[in-house]
């Protein structure tokens, strides 16, 4: 042998092919160690020291040939499981040649449909072509519309987040001087109430000092007439030109603060209505 060879192919076929090729190769080699021998026997040179080494030569033929034996062995157990290999390859290049042959046909059958649809597509394009060009116009025009009316709206809602609130702060301004007016209102009230208690405690001792006035002048407790019209105007004069004359007018000043704490309570008093209605009753003349 002439040592190892050097691999000329790859992958599991190929080192197949490769040990192929080292198995041929020591083949040969031991064909040519026989033809030696059978050239010396023939020549009948055959010495001891020769004879040696032919024996020698013969063992190692021997061995060499049961190591191809066991190497051609081998060798058909791996084509074996190789073949396997290759059948079930095969079957699945059957399966994927048939697959592919449907494949073909359904491309086929889509490719004609493809072709037919484009063809009716060619026929109906000047149509479509037309409607899709207006159509564009008519959608272009309408976003534009509608643009303009977003701008629109988004400007008018501005305006009136701005009018609201400039309209929340006079609100709110007036809503500080209503409050302070009410202030103000509630303590004149209080004030006009407390001048009213006053002159209600001045009425009572003027009172009582007028009864004893007319127990004087014999005039009776239940008359209550203060007209200046009538009989004895003396009396009159002391009875009405004091307390009564007063708190009429008190009561006159009264009529606007009623008026509106009638119009809280849900009441229409008229101011002037009131004065009238308080002359009449007290006979109490141009107060006005």
């Amino acid at each position: 042998m002439d040592g190892p060879q050097t691999p000329r192919h790859c992958g599991e076929r190929g080192q197949l092919l490769d040990r192929c090729v080292s198995i041929n190769d020591r083949y040969n080699n031991l064909q040519q160690q026989t033809k030696k021998i059978v050239a010396n026997v023939y020549v009948l040179i055959v010495p001891r020291k020769r004879l040696a080494d032919i024996r020698e030569d013969v063992g190692e033929r021997r061995r060499g040939e049961v190591d191809l034996r066991r190497s051609l062995a081998e060798l058909a157990r791996e084509s074996r499981q190789t073949r396997g290999h290759l059948e079930d390859q095969a079957a699945a290049l059957q399966l994927l040649h048939a697959e592919m042959r449907q494949l073909i046909r359904r491309s086929d059958v889509e490719a004609r449909s493809a072709v037919e649809t484009l063809q009716r597509i060619s026929g109906e394009r000047h149509v479509t072509e037309y409607s899709s060009n207006h159509l564009k116009s008519m959608l272009e025009h309408r976003f534009s519309d509608i643009h303009n009316a977003l701008l629109d709206i988004r400007n008018k809602q501005a305006m009136v987040e701005s009018e609201k609130r400039s309209l929340i702060q006079t609100m709110e301004a007036r809503l500080n001087e209503l409050s302070t007016a009410q202030v103000e209102h509630d303590r004149r009230h209080a004030e006009t109430l407390q001048a009213l208690r006053g002159h209600i405690e001045e009425r009572q001792q003027e009172t009582e000092g007028q009864g004893a006035l007319m127990q004087v002048f014999g005039v009776p407790s239940n008359a209550t007439s203060c007209s200046p019209t009538s009989h004895n105007d003396a009396l009159r004069f002391v009875q009405c030109s004091t307390a009564t004359s007063k708190l009429f007018y008190l009561a006159v000043q009264l009529c606007p603060t009623l008026s509106y704490l009638g119009s809280q309570a849900g009441l229409t008093l008229d101011s002037d209505w009131m004065g009238d209605h308080l002359a009449q009753k007290t006979g109490v003349m141009g107060y006005t």
